[in-house]
């Protein structure tokens, strides 16, 4: 009887590997089609149809990187309210100053649109020059005497991550003033501002900054 029982049980377990094999399998797959954005990802100067070298050649000083809890037009609706960057960026506690007039699509954000804050002390005027609706925007900040940089771009840009969710990247290039303290301390600025303005998205929606 305990021989019988052994080779049914054998039989079994037998049975049951290639079934244990297939679920992993699939398991495997299910987890390699929501991929983490890579480091070339992070450092590409091309996303889609925005190419970074057609607005800017500066080097890249910041990025940061959040995954997300909601649809990619979740999130760029959020952080494309330019009116409401103070529900979610550090340092800006007042509403922002949005101008729809020259935007190609008047009325409207599109390239074109400027928005005026306060931050830090400083006055930034910041130009939208790319614009691709529930997937991403470019800005630039005005070169002006109180702006620490010059050659301004900023990239936000929202991916699927292929299971409901989203992959926020949004990236700063610059390059520094020489003449200006601040603007040897502003890439550790820019990443301390980025990443607690992704850990309040993350608090909102869900989710970890990478």
């Amino acid at each position: 009887m305990v021989t019988e029982h052994l080779i049914e049980k054998d039989l079994v377990m037998s049975f049951h590997k290639p079934i244990l094999f297939v679920y992993l399998l699939l398991a495997m797959v299910g987890c390699a089609s929501t991929a983490l954005p890579t480091q070339q990802a992070r450092d590409d100067r091309q996303y889609g149809a925005l190419s970074v070298d057609d607005l800017t050649d500066s080097k890249q000083y910041a990025v940061s990187v959040a995954h997300l809890m909601a649809a990619p037009e979740v999130v760029f609706a959020k952080v494309a309210d330019h009116q409401n960057l103070r529900d979610w960026v550090p340092m800006i506690d007042h509403l922002v100053q949005v101008d729809h007039s020259q935007s190609i699509e008047v009325g409207k954000p599109n390239v074109g649109t400027v928005r005026t804050c306060d931050f830090g002390g400083d006055t930034l005027v910041e130009d939208i020059r790319y614009w691709q609706e529930n997937v991403g925007y470019a800005y630039s900040v005005r070169d002006t005497d109180e702006v620490a940089v010059t050659n301004h771009l900023g990239v936000m840009w929202v991916e699927s991550d292929g299971d409901g969710g989203s992959y926020l990247i949004w990236r700063q290039f610059f390059e520094k003033k020489s003449w200006s303290l601040k603007a040897q301390l502003m890439p550790f600025m820019m990443s301390y501002v980025m990443d607690g303005a992704m850990d309040n998205l993350v608090a909102e929606f869900g989710g970890e900054v990478l």
